[in-house]
């Protein structure tokens, strides 16, 4: 019980650490870019940037931590990050709002480090194995996120057909 609730209080606490990211991202860059360019394309962008945001304290870590291929965990964990974006664009997208975003990055933070370790700090979690192969922002991180992401870009997509259809302007989003 009380690893639960320290479980459940870290991502609360976790909550604020994101505040920042997350209202920058979701909260201002992706609708901004949404008004230009439609939901998916504001979505790649979101997602580059983000993946470039985490890019310079990944690498850095893993070299500060002895991580092997600190350059290939460095583009692995970009790559996942880029990836999960599409998701967090779709939650804000369905819920107009930042607070289920908010959750799902907190929990992500929270599970993905405690479960699977952290290669931002090159320790292992509750299970044990190698950060690059198995971590959530490892290689396996890298291959469910991708798929997942082609998801949620057809998702996206078909959202923005909608839209456009119901305003008459398709072309914007495909």
């Amino acid at each position: 019980m009380k690893a639960i609730i320290t479980v459940v209080v870290t991502i609360v606490v976790n909550i604020v650490v994101v505040l920042g990211e997350e209202y920058g991202w979701r909260g201002y860059l992706l609708p901004e870019l949404t008004r230009i360019y439609g939901k998916l394309k504001a979505t790649f962008i979101v997602g580059i940037v983000w993946a470039l945001y985490h890019m310079p304290a990944v690498y850095l870590l893993a070299r500060a931590t002895d991580m092997s291929h600190p350059l290939l965990t460095c583009a692995v964990q970009a790559g996942v990050v880029f990836a999960v974006s599409f998701a967090f664009s779709y939650a804000y997208d369905l819920s107009g709002s930042l607070i289920p975003v908010l959750f799902f990055h907190s929990v992500w933070n929270v599970v993905n480090t405690t479960v699977l370790g952290d290669i931002y700090t090159n320790k292992q979690g509750l299970l044990q194995g190698n950060l690059f192969i198995m971590n959530g922002e490892g290689v396996i991180g890298f291959i469910v996120s991708g798929v997942l992401m082609l998801w949620f870009m057809w998702k996206l997509r078909i959202q923005g057909e909608v839209k456009a259809m119901e305003t008459g302007r398709l072309q914007r989003f495909v």
